[in-house]
């Protein structure tokens, strides 16, 4: 019997290269994203890319800071799992829906209209794209079936972007909120030490 136990290595300790900095690097702009979106403190570039995620994506493009810090936290694994293409595109895809389905519950009861322009200046009705695919799902699915269609792509988003191998969907939450629960107690520490 060998009591030699195995070494098991973190994924992020698998990384090489320029992908051990992607985790940073992503939550880096992760929180510059949420500054331009959420507020005016980041100058005028901030306020610019603010302007064209509002405008192009609306609620989409308060969503993009959420999905660039889950990424930043979930690299490393999607990395040493191969996953990182498909969880892009899921992310896109989520953040896509994100707009298509604001612009199905603005025009709700109403007949739906076709402005990408006007929603993009208004970042209203999810802006741009929402206008321009939203319009035309709605014709084709209804408002109801396009409420249907974008929760059932954002569920599937959901589970398939935080459940592992064995399908632990809920244990992969809460890891998650651990480690950000983790995180904050440590910055308080050093906040308090200063």
């Amino acid at each position: 019997m060998n009591d030699h136990k195995e070494q098991k290595t973190s994924y992020y300790g698998q990384l090489k290269g320029y992908k051990r900095a992607m985790p940073i690097i992503l939550l880096a702009v992760g929180l510059f994203f949420s500054i331009c979106v959420f507020s005016n403190g980041a100058g005028i570039l901030g306020a610019g890319i603010g302007s064209v995620l509002r405008g192009a994506i609306s609620w989409g493009g308060f969503a993009v800071p959420f999905v660039m810090a889950i990424h930043a936290l979930c690299y490393a694994e999607d990395v040493a799992r191969k996953k990182l293409k498909a969880r892009v595109v899921f992310s896109v895809l989520a953040v896509f829906f994100t707009s298509v389905i604001e612009y199905a519950i603005f025009f709700w009861g109403t007949e739906a209209r076709f402005a990408p322009m006007e929603f993009y200046s208004t970042a209203t009705a999810g802006g741009f794209v929402g206008s321009f695919f939203g319009f035309a799902l709605t014709k084709i699915l209804g408002h109801i079936g396009v409420i249907i269609l974008a929760a059932a792509v954002l569920g599937i988003y959901a589970t398939f972007f935080f459940a592992d191998k064995a399908g632990r969907f809920g244990e992969k939450v809460l890891a998650i909120g651990e480690s950000i629960f983790g995180t904050l107690t440590v910055v308080e520490g050093h906040i308090k030490k200063n």
